[in-house]
């Protein structure tokens, strides 16, 4: 897979953009809360499940073709990862396309970053995002290309407002002293690039 890759490279290095849209339904679903009670008594909270959770992703790219397999690109757009959770990511992404970049064949990509919460959602401190997918490659005309994939996204996120498991009341700040929620989706989706 990496034999050649820097003859590779000097033979051809080009930048591309592109965009991407997503269907993503998270099926796992984690979290940890710890908190003190109305009445002082330290709650610990945590709880794996599985859900069903559909969301849409849409990211605008910018990149670098380096040689004819490999390509370096960032992303960024808008997605939502769980209810009322809707966030701006910004990542980066290795590629490798078992042909050419501009032939029909399949890829694989890895992704990874951060995002940043909007206005209306849980706080504005940044979470984690990570994927991992394959996908296949149609070329169109010249380099204009569309491709449609799966992932598998891991997200790794810290709310604020969350809620007391036995009065079901929103848990005061000041109070809460751990939270973390992680959650597993899949996606399926198609892209264009040129």
């Amino acid at each position: 897979m990496f034999a050649g890759l820097g003859k590779d490279l000097r033979a051809q290095v080009r930048f591309t953009y592109g965009l991407e849209w997503a269907y993503s339904g998270v099926f796992m679903d984690f979290h940890k809360f710890n908190y003190f009670s109305t009445d002082g008594v330290r709650v610990d909270d945590s709880l794996a499940e599985p859900v069903f959770k559909s969301t849409g992703q849409l990211y605008a790219n910018a990149g670098v073709n380096l040689g004819s397999h490999w390509a370096v690109a960032f992303y960024s757009g808008f997605t939502a990862i769980y209810e009322n959770r809707k966030v701006i990511p910004y990542s980066l992404r290795l590629t490798y396309f078992t042909k050419a970049y501009d032939s029909s064949g399949w890829k694989v990509f890895l992704d990874g970053g951060s995002a940043y919460a909007l206005a209306g959602s849980f706080n504005h401190k940044p979470l984690i995002i990570a994927k991992a997918g394959t996908g296949y490659r149609f070329p169109i005309y010249k380099e204009f290309c569309l491709d449609v994939f799966t992932s598998l996204q891991f997200t790794s996120d810290y709310p604020l407002n969350i809620y007391d498991k036995y009065t079901y009341q929103p848990v005061p700040h000041e109070v809460l002293r751990f939270s973390s929620r992680y959650g597993i989706s899949l996606a399926v989706g198609c892209a264009l690039s040129f």
